[in-house]
This record gives structure tokens, sequence and C-alpha cells, in this order.
């Protein structure tokens, strides 16, 4: 199917064989995902643009690749003239410029985390920049036509958020009332759900909880019900992991096959580090962590506890921590039901655990980071 080719000239098989009318549509379709939209499209050709590139060098070559993918649709749509629906190749063109979009911004937080930028998690760039979004006619995006068009909305909020963090806690309040003000219907309800995401999963304080709290009770008065539903959920989870509330307990083996319980470090400030030896990012963060251990060694208030969510075997594990050389208090876990008040949906994970046993921070920064900035600000509490 010559004009089924990504950038790299490859074709893959499909996945599932398609028949009679409409096959070609769908083949389409299912290469184009796999290339396109797979992982939000956070593939190498991605990840290599946003490594080696500045910003504006990364918009002009991102712009180029988006260029190819609007070329692939057209030639599909030309070839298959008059069978497939123009709709179809509009519904294809919506997300291409959608997920171009989102991937301008995406990349000022993919950045740090790839190139490894110490200090910072956001790159702060020229207005100009953001000259792509008049494109987008925002704030009036008239309907959530596909995934691409909510990410994309996803990606611009959370934008909103972290250029504002200037104004501090405010940041999401500020994000949150923008979106009830400028955005309508499902898509001010999706918008205002994002930033409601965030924040529950990055409230730091008893005082940010109660502001949080406010802004769910009101989106539960003025959101559709399937909004609401999810913000629900969300905000349930979120009830074990409150800033200044116990921490849960839990009693896992060490490597000497000894019990040990996060409880036993009461009178220290512990910092929980969830990773994996699977986990790529996790591993890119231990060094850091050494770094911050040695500095801090003679303390005897800090403790760092490492908690592997292993796939494999335990020896597997015993054997990366003994060769690298890790320290640190390490336990074993492999789908272990006491972590789940901690959900964990991804790894690496930080929490800041105070030295009476509650929770100071659940989602603390990276060691490469801030991390080390954390740690000093919860001793002096």
């Amino acid at each position: 199917y010559e004009i089924m080719v990504d950038v790299t000239g490859t074709l893959n098989e499909p996945e599932v064989a398609f028949e009679g009318e409409g096959a070609k549509v769908n083949l389409f379709y299912q290469q184009f995902s796999k290339r396109f939209l797979v992982n939000d499209g956070f593939d190498y050709f991605y990840q290599n643009l946003v490594k080696e590139n500045a910003p504006d060098e990364f918009a002009t070559k991102w712009k180029k690749h988006m260029e190819k993918q609007y070329a692939i649709v057209d030639s599909f749509m030309e070839t298959k003239k008059p069978k497939t629906p123009k709709e179809f190749g509009d519904y294809m063109n919506s997300i291409i410029k959608y997920g171009a979009g989102g991937k301008l911004i995406t990349y000022l937080y993919h950045k740090p985390q790839i190139s490894q930028l110490q200090g910072t998690n956001y790159i702060q760039v020229q207005h100009e920049y953001y000259d792509f979004l008049e494109d987008y006619n925002l704030p009036a995006i008239a309907e959530m036509e596909n995934r691409a068009m909510n990410d994309f909305l996803f990606s611009y909020m959370i934008d909103r958020e972290m250029t504002g963090r200037n104004a501090g806690k405010q940041a999401y309040v500020s994000a949150y009332n923008y979106a009830k003000r400028n955005f309508q219907g499902e898509v001010r309800d999706a918008a205002m759900g994002h930033i409601l995401t965030e924040h529950i999963k990055n409230a730091k304080s008893k005082e940010e909880y109660e502001q949080l709290k406010k802004n769910v009770e009101e989106y539960r008065t003025i959101a559709q019900e399937k909004f609401v539903a999810n913000i629900d959920a969300r905000f349930n989870e979120m009830g074990l992991m409150i800033p200044g509330f116990p921490a849960p307990d839990f009693t896992l083996e060490n490597l000497d096959g000894k019990k040990v319980s996060l409880s036993d470090f009461k009178g220290k400030l512990v910092v929980l580090d969830f990773w994996g030896t699977w986990c790529g990012p996790c591993k890119q963060q231990l060094p850091y962590s050494k770094k911050i251990e040695e500095k801090y060694k003679d303390r005897d208030d800090l403790v760092f506890l490492f908690v592997a969510l292993e796939r494999g075997p335990k020896e597997t594990w015993k054997q990366f921590v003994n060769q690298n050389q890790l320290p640190g208090v390490h336990l074993y876990s492999r789908q272990d039901r006491q972590l789940l008040p901690y959900n964990i949906v991804s790894v690496p994970r930080y929490m800041l655990i105070d030295k009476e046993g509650n929770i100071y921070d659940a989602n603390a920064s990276r060691p490469s980071q801030n991390m080390e900035q954390q740690i000093l600000k919860a001793l002096e509490d």
C-alpha cells in the first residue's frame, strides 16, 4: 500500500485485516494511528526532535513533519476518490492539526525531562512561540471531535497553569476560572476538568486542598455528569494523599528478606521513591538520588526509602541494587495491595512523609529537578 509509509519509509503490517467496503479507509486509519496517534505520538522521532533542538528550531522542524502528514492524507483522498467521503479527510486533517498543536505545547515540559535539564520542569519561551495558536480559533473550539482535539485542549490548559506559576498557589484557580469564563458546553467542562485533575494530583497543602474542594463542589453543579463522574472518582482517590493526613502504612521485605514498615521511620523525614528496575526514567534518576543521599548521609532525621514495583523475580531486583551500589533502604513489591491507597499509576513517583508520619508532599519533584530544595524546606518546617 504505497502511500502508507512513515517518515522513515517503513510500512508496518496491519494488526487487523479488513475486508469489503471501507477496508482501505480502515487500513489507512490503522496505519496512520500506529505512526502518529499511538502513545500520543510520543515516538522516537518526536523524542529526538525535542532532545536535539531549541524551541524555535523544534517548532520549525515539527511543522514540516506535520506538512508531510497532511500530504499523506491528501494523497490518500486523491487516490481513493470518489468512494472515500470528504468528511474522512477532514477528520484526519483535524487529528493532524490538533496533534501538531499539542506537541508544540508539550515540548515545553518534555524538553526538561528528555534533556535532563536540572532546576526546571518547564521551558519558558518568547511570546512569539505561541503564534501558532492563531490557527486554532481559541477560545471558541466548536466541539470535541476527536481525541487529538481533547489532548490539545488539555495541553493548552496545563500550559496556562504552568506559565502562571508566578501566581503561586493561585495558578490552578486562575486556569480553572479562565476555562469557566471563556469556554462553553463540553469544551468548558473538559477544560475545567483537566485543570481539576492536575490540581487533584498536585495539591501541596491543606489550604490548597480546601480551595480544590470548593472548585470540585462548584464543578458538580455546572458540568455534565460524564465529566463530573471522572472528577469525583479522582478526587475520592486523593482522599488518603492529602497533605497533613497520615500516610498509609505498609510492610515489605528488604534486601535481606526482613520485614520493614513505613512506620518504622517515624521521627525521620522519609523520601519515598516508587520505581522499578524495568523503568528507564526511574534508572535515569538514580544517579541524582545517590548524589543527594551522599550529601545528607550524616543526617539522622532523613531516610531515603525505595519501593521497587517489580514485574520480575526478587533476585533480579536484588542483583540490580547490589551491582549499582544503591544507597538507602530498599523494599520489594509485586502487585502488593498494601500500596493501593498510594494510587501509583506510573513511575517514577516521589513522595515526602514528614517526621510525624503524615503526607507532606504526595507528588514531590524528581531528584534531577527540585527535590533537594523540597527536602530542605520539609526539614525546616
